[in-house]
């Protein structure tokens, strides 16, 4: 995503600017080596960024954002044939992007859809930052 322009922010370094890039950049790396323009990708993190980095058509499902008991609840959420959609591929970090508020915002996702992840996917692949996951 090199046309992409992010700052570094001290506020929380590793989840903007050129650790970012780093970060959405590993995950491409590890989809073009392993899929391909017909795989439909979601990922479980604050936001999908590979359908855009990639120039692939985006998977139906999943969140445009994904922040556990802010936009979502262990209770008020979608279901997981609803987040899973029509997803060939899924990509789950080995660190979310806002890594410093992992517990706050992200450990209920992990902990509510990880299961059905389970059910749907297989692990495929392992990049330094990335698990990529195929459907079944």
């Amino acid at each position: 995503i090199a046309s992409i322009v992010l700052y570094d922010n001290e506020l929380d370094p590793s989840a903007n600017g050129a650790a970012y890039i780093d970060y959405v950049n590993d995950g491409t790396a590890l989809l073009r080596a392993r899929c391909g323009p017909r795989d439909r990708v979601l990922t479980m993190d604050m936001a999908n960024p590979f359908p855009y980095a990639l120039g692939w058509p985006p998977a139906h499902g999943g969140l445009s954002a994904t922040m556990f008991n802010y936009i979502i609840s262990a209770t008020m959420r979608p279901s997981d044939d609803e987040y899973f959609g029509d997803a060939t591929v899924f990509m789950v970090p080995k660190r979310p992007a806002l890594g410093t508020f992992y517990d706050l915002y992200y450990k209920g996702i992990y902990t509510t859809y990880s299961p059905g992840l389970r059910e749907r996917f297989d692990l495929a692949a392992e990049s330094p930052l990335w698990r990529l996951y195929r459907r079944k």
